[in-house]
């Protein structure tokens, strides 16, 4: 339990703050790319799964082209 009181201290404290801080600054536009880039190949997995329990659907999902595999 000492423990955990030492690390809520820390994170109460202004450094523990200041780096809660940096970090979400650091990852939010990594996570916003990471996001991004998986979205449209979701969109269209998703729209393919929806169309094969419908029995199909008169046009299949175009492959997004806005973010080339590396």
């Amino acid at each position: 339990m000492e423990e955990l009181t030492g690390i809520n201290a820390f994170y109460e404290s202004s450094a523990g703050r200041a780096w809660l801080e940096k970090g979400r600054t650091l990852m939010v536009p990594a996570l916003e790319k990471a996001v991004s880039d998986v979205t449209p190949e979701i969109i269209v997995d998703a729209q393919r799964r929806f169309c094969a329990r419908l029995g199909g659907c008169k046009k299949e999902p175009a492959a997004s082209s806005a973010h080339p595999t590396l």
